[in-house]
Parts: structure tokens; sequence; C-alpha cells
């Protein structure tokens, strides 16, 4: 069995950050995904898969900018990029020490989770409410909240997201400018008093609008 893990994670590994686990599980494991459904067993293999694979995904973002100085929070597990020279800083709790992080780094980094690649995570709303510059990976509901490239960046490829760091960290005007007009859009658009108002306009959560889904 454990071998059967590896080589299944191994596969979605090799695809990142494509999500593949179910086209993997459906070649290796027919039926196991039914199964579990069957059982009422509530992670599904394909969602866990998905969760370790974009745990490797993250890891190997963040390990791509420690000669850029990258500093992480986080659970444990966020030690294994110490050995590439990234600064594991340990927990930060919500409020006070997450608001201080968004606000006095240079760069904050989103990557959200590899099998939801139409949402947009909380922590991109909250990043740009504290004024935080926030390179965010491409997903494709960010272009219906936010101007891409002005209110908000975004990254596609590790390449990429190395590029744009570089970029960004040379020219702290164009971050500033960018981080300044996300927190406007934010407090225009996307607070959480407005977020209410439009689903008892709606009446029911399920007619909402597509293009103001988040995560939930």
């Amino acid at each position: 069995a454990a071998r059967l893990v590896q080589e299944l994670i191994l596969r979605c590994r090799r695809a990142l950050p494509d999500h593949v686990a179910p086209a993997v599980l459906a070649a290796v494991c027919p039926g196991l995904e039914a199964l579990a459904r069957d059982r009422n067993i509530p992670w599904q293999p394909a969602m866990m898969l998905g969760e370790i694979a974009g745990a490797y995904w993250r890891m190997e973002a963040v390990a791509a900018l420690a000669p850029r100085g990258a500093h992480v929070w986080g659970d444990s597990g966020w030690r294994n990029v110490e050995r590439n020279g990234v600064q594991y800083r340990g927990f930060a709790g919500h409020n006070r020490d997450l608001g201080s992080i968004y606000s006095a780094s240079d760069i904050n980094l989103d990557i959200g989770r590899i099998y939801q690649p139409d949402i947009v995570t909380m922590r991109v709303f909250d990043v740009l409410a504290c004024g935080g510059f926030l390179l965010a990976a491409w997903s494709d509901g960010l272009g219906d909240l936010f101007v891409l490239g002005e209110e908000i960046e975004t990254w596609k490829t590790i390449p990429e997201l190395v590029e744009k760091v570089d970029y960004y960290l040379a020219h702290p005007a164009a971050r500033e400018r960018i981080a300044a007009r996300g927190r406007a859009r934010v407090l225009r658009d996307h607070t959480n008093r407005g977020r209410i108002a439009e689903m008892l306009a709606h009446g029911d959560l399920r007619t909402a609008s597509p293009q103001r889904r988040t995560e939930q």
C-alpha cells in the first residue's frame, strides 16, 4: 500500500501544476474513488492526492525564491524548505500577526489548491485589504474581480514567478502603486459587508453570480 501511494504521488507531482489525481486514480486504482463515495468517506482519494501534490507545488515555488530572501510562515511541514535557504518563521495567527506580515512584506505570495483552479482564495482579499502587494497564482476567477497587472499581479509558472519577483523587488514604486489600487478595489467592492448584502439580495447562496465566487 505504501509503495502504491508513493507511485500515485509521484505521478501527480510529475504533472504539476496541473491537477491529474482523478485520471491517475482511475488508471492505477479503478473504482477506488467510487468506493470512497459509496462509503461516505469525507476525504475523497483524489482530493487527498491533490492536497499532497499541491503541498509539493507550494514548497517548490517558495524554494525557488530562497535566493531572493523568502520567508515563510505556517505549520512545521514548511521546515522542508529550510534546506533550500528559505527562512521558516513558525506559525502566524490571524488578525494582528497576518496583518502585520501582509502589510510589511515587499511581496506576498498566494498559491491556491491545484484542484480548485476556478476559485479566489481568501488570502487574496486579506493581503490586499492590508495594503500588501500580492503575486497570486493564476486563477480563472481573478480577472473577474480585479484588473490584472493594475490591482494585483499573477503568475502561472515558477520561472515566471521568479522573473516577476525580481522585477518588483527592483521597482518598489510599481508594486506600491498596484498595492494601493488593489486595496482600494477591495474596500470598494469586496468587503464582508458588501458580500453579505449581495447574498441577502440574491436570497439564496446557490444563485450567487459565479463571478463573485470565493473560497469558503
